[in-house]
């Protein structure tokens, strides 16, 4: 159930806009951890593992950069009115070396949307605060309590 969340509000930032959200309370206003002593391909691998876990799709990973996708829920691809096809919603992360360890980041998420065409429409914006922040941030704290620095975040609801 908590998948269905992670991107939950790509649409409504599409119609609102990224300046009306809130940031996170994070130094960045981002998702974002900091993982003292832990290599970039490590923590990039926890963060694989947590996705997938989340059963997010592994689209693209390179030494600093990885891309998970989901497809949309019903209710949104009706929503934005799509050309037939399914309508796949991502989410970037970055990982570069601070000090002795790495900082991991997630600073933008997007839609892809047939169009009518045979095309395809995309939206890009900054990760928002609210659910959909808060969802990409929790899959960064378990990729970080993976790597035995701290404890994951309580289960909400539970």
């Amino acid at each position: 159930m908590k998948t269905s969340y992670i991107f939950c509000l790509l649409t409504a930032v599409s119609l609102t806009g990224c300046a009306s959200m809130a940031k996170l309370d994070t130094a960045s206003g981002m998702p974002e951890v900091t993982l003292p002593g832990i290599a970039q391909a490590d923590a990039l691998d926890a963060v694989v593992k947590q996705c997938i876990t989340r059963g997010l799709n592994i689209e693209s990973q390179t030494n600093s950069t990885l891309v998970c996708s989901r497809e949309a829920p019903i209710a949104m691809q009706l929503l934005a009115g799509g050309a037939g096809g399914s309508t796949q919603q991502m989410v970037q992360f970055v990982a570069y070396k601070e000090g002795n360890g790495t900082k991991l980041i997630s600073n933008r998420v997007w839609e892809v949307a047939p169009t009518m065409f045979g095309g395809a429409r995309n939206t890009t914006a900054s990760v928002p605060a609210g659910t959909m922040g808060r969802s990409v941030q929790d899959i960064l704290e378990h990729a970080k309590a993976s790597l035995g620095l701290g404890s994951p975040p309580a289960a909400k609801g539970q």
